[in-house]
């Protein structure tokens, strides 16, 4: 049986919207807590970049398995031909450990360290400095950035007075005719409305939960209004604060 071995192809652009290495030089330093915890995480571990291999050894992966970006997808703009994508940093640690007997595989991978072998400490706030969330605007037509924006904010951080670190963000986003990119999906119970052309955040609002979902938004007939859409639900890994509620909000 012959073997053939299949080469990475890394595009040339656009360039990376997501974190793919981690060196540690560049572990957290936004409090002492966070950096000692995450410290001790790394400690014996591998340092690869994407397509490292597991070993033995736990290895630091990024990006990890929510990503990047996550099932929310991205926006377009058909006006400008800008694509519009939300990511988070959020790495893993995995390494390989002797399956079972009854396994017809020698190994399997197993996480190391933090719940849920997320490469955090344990108030969920992630092991390299930040930004830990973002949102990006890429032209179609040339493969460039037309700007990144941090995407999301930790309360208990803010008030250290530490400037917005960006946040763990599941959801995607939407942007309108009228020249605005909405996005909820962050865990920090927020929905945001961005400038399409600058990245400016013009707007945000608290939710009675995070919003991982991606919104919608409608014209109604009867009130001769916009309006956009989103659900805030809050929960999954991210959240002890749960929801059911559907928010909707008039655009002027």
């Amino acid at each position: 049986m012959k073997q053939f071995i299949v080469p990475h192809r890394f595009p040339v652009k656009p360039p990376p919207f997501i974190r793919q290495s981690f060196k540690p030089e560049e572990l957290t330093d936004v409090t002492p807590e966070s950096r000692d915890y995450c410290s001790k995480l790394i400690e014996g571990a591998v340092f690869g970049t994407l397509f490292t291999p597991l070993g033995l050894k736990p290895t630091v992966l990024f990006p990890g398995t929510n990503g990047g970006a996550n099932w929310g997808g991205a926006s377009f703009d058909p006006q400008t031909q800008t694509l519009y994508v939300n990511s988070m940093d959020v790495g893993m640690l995995f390494r390989m450990v002797k399956a079972p007997d009854t396994s017809t595989l020698p190994y399997r991978t197993r996480g190391s360290g933090s719940p849920a072998s997320r490469f955090w400490d344990s108030n969920r706030l992630p092991c390299q400095k930040p930004p830990w969330g973002q949102l990006t605007a890429i032209d179609l037509n040339t493969g460039e950035f037309r700007w990144r924006s941090v995407l999301g904010v930790v309360d208990s951080l803010l008030e250290k007075n530490i400037p917005p670190t960006g946040t763990s963000n599941i959801g995607g986003s939407i942007v309108t005719a009228g020249g605005l990119v909405f996005i909820g999906a962050t865990d920090d119970s927020r929905f945001r409305a961005f400038d399409k052309d600058s990245g400016k955040e013009l707007w945000t609002v608290r939710l009675p939960a995070s919003g991982h979902a991606t919104p919608m938004t409608f014209f109604s007939k009867k009130t001769k209004k916009q309006y956009v859409v989103i659900a805030a639900g809050g929960g999954n890994k991210y959240n002890d604060t749960f929801s059911d509620s559907l928010v909707a909000y008039s655009l002027q």
